[in-house]
């Protein structure tokens, strides 16, 4: 629901993210078809979300830029 929310801000990162998520889902589930119950379809979310939050801590491919922090601040106090 967060990223679907947040893709609506029509930012290129968190539509990518949301993507990348429906794209995780889509292969799990597909394994989940081919493969079976299997330790597979469990792994690919989890390295996933490994990977995104290895991103967001060491990269800044989610900071936030000095404008947008200044627009919401604006936003919130109207």
């Amino acid at each position: 629901m967060f990223l679907v929310h947040m893709s609506k801000t029509k930012q290129t990162r968190w539509i990518a993210l949301t993507v990348f998520f429906c794209g995780v889902l889509a292969v799990a589930l597909t394994l989940l078809i081919t493969v079976g119950k299997d330790g597979l379809i469990e792994g690919v979310p989890v390295w996933s979300v490994y990977l995104v939050l290895a991103l967001t801590n060491f990269t800044s491919l989610f900071a936030a830029k000095q404008e947008e922090a200044d627009e919401a601040k604006e936003t919130a106090a109207v």
